[in-house]
């Protein structure tokens, strides 16, 4: 029974329709109660083309300590950097529509030299194990930091208790049914970064941390940019959450749509001044770090075989 859940867990449809699940519920809370949906300040709207450009401007920065990490594990001098950018990009589009985005460590190997294909898949995955385990202990810390119950409890309506309970059911029952899964990866990720030098693991465990804090920067400017009424470190701390419990959920990149943007609304969505202002925020991070960049990068490779041919 177990495997079977497992299973199924890992398809995205699945993962889709349990997300427009939630929203429906959340969609339904929020119109009995009278919630405005998309309530901002005003103004607010003319100034979105010039905060998403800054929040899109940060993105080759995010791909930039990705590949400084790639490098690093894969060692100094055996790839260009222009190479290692090109392997980032062919993961993250492997990566995008393929289960538990197992796609992005085949991705990795794009026209890597023959004889470091070993030591390649080797080090797609510490370098995972890596960002991972940066995500896992930043989002145990948020558990115990990141303000669950608003400071006023007339804030929450029945609506947002409603929102609360659901959410935190689907947490703990995921963890429930995940727990041997997530010991697995615990014990893989372990066994996976002692292969690696001890100097070569803390120094992309900077740049991993580096990644993280940027992405994370993202979220929390857009945030704020739509009227979070939480403080930056509040912001930090409910993105770490975020990402901690995303991480819980298998799925490919397109898969997670809708699970970010309904764990964004459980998160955040009481400390806004829109139910539904947190979705859109989340879906602004997922195009910004995830969609964008696959997109150049398929019409890079496009161009790139067009021009080979």
């Amino acid at each position: 029974m177990y495997k079977t859940l497992s299973i199924a867990l890992t398809r995205p449809g699945l993962r889709i329709a349990s997300a427009l699940f939630m929203l429906v519920i959340i969609g339904f809370a929020v119109a009995e109660n009278g919630v405005p949906l998309f309530q901002t300040g005003n103004g607010i709207w003319p100034e979105l083309p010039f905060a998403l450009l800054i929040v899109f401007a940060i993105t080759p920065l995010n791909l930039y300590c990705e590949t400084r990490k790639w490098s690093i594990l894969m060692g100094a001098g055996h790839i260009p950097f222009s190479l290692a950018l090109k392997q980032v990009l062919a993961g993250l589009c492997a990566g995008f529509v393929t289960p538990n985005r197992i796609g992005e460590f085949a991705g990795r190997l794009y026209k890597m030299p023959q004889h470091l294909i070993k030591k390649g898949a080797t080090m797609a995955l510490a370098g995972s194990a890596i960002q991972s385990s940066i995500t896992l202990l930043f989002g145990l810390v948020a558990i115990f930091m990141f303000p669950l119950v608003p400071n006023s409890i007339k804030a929450w309506s029945a609506s947002w208790e409603l929102i609360f309970a659901v959410f935190l059911l689907l947490f703990i029952c995921i963890v429930a049914i995940h727990l041997p899964v997530v010991r697995r990866r615990i014990y893989e990720a372990w066994r996976l970064l002692r292969t690696v030098n001890l100097s070569t693991l803390f120094h992309a465990l900077k740049w991993g941390i580096l990644r993280y804090l940027v992405f994370t920067a993202q979220f929390i400017f857009i945030l704020k940019f739509f009227g979070c009424e939480l403080s930056g470190k509040d912001c930090f701390f409910g993105v770490a959450l975020l990402y901690f419990c995303q991480s819980i959920v298998p799925g490919a990149a397109f898969g997670e749509l809708g699970v970010r943007e309904t764990l964004s609304i459980a998160i955040f969505g009481a400390f806004m001044p829109g139910a539904l202002m947190p979705a859109i925020v989340a879906l602004i991070i997922w195009l910004a770090n995830i969609v964008i960049p696959v997109v150049a990068a398929s019409l890079i490779f496009g161009y790139a075989r067009r021009f080979n041919a």
